[in-house]
């Protein structure tokens, strides 16, 4: 197996080992798209409206508004009103929800951190130029497609 095969092979051995992945107990029901949607609102710099949320789990916006209830259900995320615009909703992580999407990402991103430990600065440099050729590359077959 050459080099490429063998990145790529392990490219998708973490994407499938990332799919593994659990919260916490008590939390086990909860979907992919679930915890994609509250690690991105944990990213976000700023609340999220209804017709992102929708986007960034890619379904339709009501379903978005299911999984949002969903969630909202169990004390994950709440749904607030714009005070500019009454019509526009926002969906922000709860204190609970942050806390464990914190742990969750610390967590799951341990192992990471363990093997950049065994890599120079420079290493990392160029590990990082792979990463994000990786991700434009992505985004462009997505674009084309």
């Amino acid at each position: 197996m050459d080099v490429n095969q063998e990145i790529a092979r392990l490219v998708n051995e973490l994407v499938d080992l990332a799919r593994k992945e659990k919260l916490d107990a008590g939390y086990d029901n909860l979907t992919i798209a679930n915890v994609r949607l509250m690690g991105h609102l944990f990213f976000a710099e700023s609340p999220l409206t209804m017709r992102e949320v929708a986007s960034t789990i890619d379904v339709s916006l009501p379903s978005a508004s299911v999984t949002v209830d969903r969630l909202e259900g169990i004390g994950l995320l709440v749904r607030q009103h714009d005070k500019q615009d009454r019509r526009v909703v926002h969906v922000v992580l709860t204190n609970k929800s942050r806390k464990l999407i914190g742990e969750h990402i610390k967590k799951s991103t341990q192992p990471l951190k363990d093997a950049l430990n065994e890599f120079s600065d420079t290493e990392k440099e160029i590990v990082l130029r792979f990463f994000r050729a990786h991700v434009n590359a992505a985004y462009k077959q997505l674009e084309d497609s």
